[in-house]
């Protein structure tokens, strides 16, 4: 009884998650900053100040507490494990710090979370469907740790979505419908613009153009100012044009989207929706696309 009660996270930090949780960023990092200048000397309230730091876009000053967990954490802590792996540029040896990690502290959602994502990074870079399965899972496990974390069912929503781009058939609209269900539940939980463009690529999966074109009008409405998903949501538009036969409107929202910019894994997902449109539309939006990435393009498009 007494170990679990050490290990109990304090009110502080059960407060300052739950307003991360909300999308309150800056009430959550001065519930730390009162708690610590009482005397908390919780590691995982340092920990929980770099995440509100991430999520409130200063990467600079989020760094400054991964330094600080560095310092006065023993090596071998969760907390050490946990920021060594965010500094780490190894996906593999990322993976294994977090596994560390959890031996130590088996119920932390955030690693449970990050190990999701390093795994969701890994099953892309190998395009190996069963790692994005482990990646599913260990999101499963996060949930289950802490239902009222957007991230967590953001996490695998994102992780469906790829396995929807990659499983073919009913396969791919299975993970596509349950893509959708977790951005509902995240969104219920925090109102986050990405949310909504995600449910637009799944409906656009589903074959679902006017609901897509629904749900991407709901994400612009609450992004804020030069929102960085801007010109994926746009592509996206596009390709719910190209399903509505509005072949125009489709090219416009294709132009926006700055299809050059993509790298060529990405690129060739697309190319299936651009194939829907006629060869002069598909002419005018490839013109001026690097010459290597439109070469990509038209292998996927013409198998050449």
């Amino acid at each position: 009884m007494i170990e679990r009660l050490e290990r109990a996270p304090s009110a502080a930090r059960l407060r300052a998650d739950l307003l991360r949780n909300r999308g309150r960023w800056e009430e959550g990092l001065a519930v730390c900053a009162v708690a610590r200048a009482a005397g908390d000397a919780d590691l995982d309230l340092v920990v929980l100040q770099f995440r509100l730091e991430m999520a409130a876009g200063r990467q600079e000053r989020a760094r400054a507490f991964l330094d600080e967990v560095l310092a006065r954490a023993p090596e071998a802590t969760p907390q050490a494990l946990f920021a060594r792996a965010v500094l780490s540029n190894d996906l593999d040896e990322a993976l294994a710090l977090v596994d560390r990690a959890l031996r130590l502290a088996p119920d932390r959602n955030y690693l449970l979370t990050f190990r999701a994502r390093l795994l969701r990074q890994l099953g892309d870079r190998s395009g190996r469907v069963d790692v994005l399965h482990q990646a599913v899972e260990a999101a499963s496990q996060a949930i289950e740790a802490d239902p009222t974390s957007p991230d967590t069912y953001g996490e695998r929503c994102a992780t469906m979505l790829r396995l929807a781009l990659t499983i073919e058939g009913e396969g791919g609209r299975a993970y596509a419908e349950r893509a959708l269900t977790d951005m509902r539940a995240a969104r219920d939980l925090r109102p986050d613009p990405e949310l909504w463009a995600d449910a637009a690529i799944a409906l656009v999966l589903l074959e679902r153009p006017l609901e897509a074109l629904a749900e991407a009008a709901v994400a612009l409405e609450v992004a804020p100012p030069a929102w960085a998903g801007a010109d994926r949501l746009h592509l996206w538009r596009g390709h719910a044009r190209a399903l509505l036969g509005e072949h125009d409107e489709a090219a416009r929202e294709w132009g926006q989207g700055r299809l050059g910019a993509l790298s060529p894994t990405v690129a060739r997902v697309h190319a299936r929706w651009l194939a829907l449109a006629p060869a002069e539309t598909r002419e005018r939006v490839l013109d001026g696309v690097p010459a290597a990435l439109r070469a990509v393009i038209d292998d996927a498009l013409f198998g050449r």
